[in-house]
């Protein structure tokens, strides 16, 4: 009970403490270096302005879980989820949720027991899996199924004379995924270049950038392609064609050993849920007038 009136005492001067001085948007946009920026002038609502007191924390997080969770919060966001907020904010959210967690579990299981520490580790994870994960992925695997028919439309434009920078331009005016990710490429072209400087290899365009900071293979793959493309700058409608050919092979492929897990994963289902109970059902129907025979 102190610990719970406790909580409750911190709760109240924390949102009286927010009252007074709440804190900017760009918290944790600054914080974190994020490319999703945010108006300054606009204030954090008080459940966010509360995970500002687990900032100190996240330094500790691991580099790899960092990197997942950028990438996963990139496709999300492109998805519709979780705008204007920032990896290292995600990650403070998570160490909210196990702290939570645990003092749910230390008051109702009285103490440190194994129901407490399994509760601190599940609740960040399923959060992360259902929360941020799984949009991520929803996101990142439409985009994929539409890449195909996009490189296809490009190389299609590219073979009719076009730029290939013009052809990308017109493409992005489509109301799908992918038409919406090269039109954020366009938006980061603005006063740079598109493509890799053909003097300067150095200087990467706004697509490779993009690309890598999607953690898409796929689309990395396409912009490596682009840039070899525009650096020839002959023959680029039979390389396009290629590239078309290339990426629509990829996507099957990919389709198909999806089909294959599917099919691997299905499989012990099947046995449990409709072989044992059809055997069952068998046994029973000879093993009956045996039974009833007096056999047994």
């Amino acid at each position: 009970m102190e610990i719970l009136i406790s909580s409750l005492v911190g709760v109240t001067v924390a949102l009286l403490a927010y009252r007074l001085a709440p804190i900017e948007q760009n918290y944790w946009g600054n914080k974190a270096a994020d490319k999703d920026k945010v108006d300054d002038s606009v204030k954090l609502p008080f459940y966010r302005g509360v995970l500002a007191g687990f900032a100190p924390l996240v330094k500790y997080t691991p580099l790899g879980w960092m990197r997942s969770i950028t990438r996963s919060l990139y496709w999300a966001q492109f998805g519709g989820k979780w705008h204007g907020w920032a990896a290292s904010e995600i990650m403070s959210l998570y160490v909210a949720l196990g702290c939570a967690a645990f003092l749910f579990g230390f008051l109702f299981y009285d103490g440190v027991g194994w129901e407490t520490i399994g509760a601190t580790i599940l609740a960040p994870y399923a959060a992360h899996r259902i929360l941020l994960v799984s949009p991520a992925r929803a996101a990142e695997k439409q985009l994929s199924s539409e890449l195909a028919e996009f490189v296809s439309m490009l190389a299609a434009e590219v073979g009719a004379d076009v730029a290939l920078s013009e052809a990308i331009a017109r493409l992005a005016q489509s109301p799908s995924l992918v038409a919406a990710w090269f039109r954020r490429v366009l938006a980061r072209a603005v006063g740079g270049h598109l493509f890799t400087d053909r003097d300067n290899p150095d200087a990467k365009g706004a697509l490779y950038q993009e690309a890598v900071e999607s953690a898409n293979a796929g689309l990395i793959g396409l912009a490596i392609n682009l840039d070899n493309i525009f650096k020839r700058g002959v023959g680029a409608q039979q390389l396009m064609e290629q590239t078309a050919r290339s990426v629509s092979s990829e996507y099957i492929g990919e389709a198909q050993l999806r089909a294959e897990k599917v099919c691997g994963d299905m499989l012990i289902p099947m046995m449990i849920f409709f072989f044992l109970p059809y055997i069952i059902v068998l046994i029973l129907i000879l093993a009956t007038p045996l039974i009833r025979g007096g056999l047994f």
